[in-house]
């Protein structure tokens, strides 16, 4: 499930409040054993960038807003 994984990477303390909007794009698939890393990156004081990839191809990028 990419959008749980992605959500993995994000700080506890934000999963405490409530997701507003989510937007995601789906890039690639990813496949059974596939080691796959996620990370995020705080743009606002409720946004956030994410990206999941597996080695360097990137599978699905979002843009999460959180209250």
């Amino acid at each position: 499930n990419y959008v749980r994984w992605m959500l993995e990477t994000v700080d506890n303390q934000l999963m405490n409040h409530q997701l507003k909007r989510l937007e995601i794009q789906f890039k690639s698939e990813g496949k059974w054993k596939d080691e796959l890393n996620g990370e995020a990156q705080k743009i606002s004081d409720d946004t956030y960038l994410h990206r999941l990839c597996r080695e360097k191809q990137t599978l699905a990028i979002a843009k999460t807003v959180w209250r």
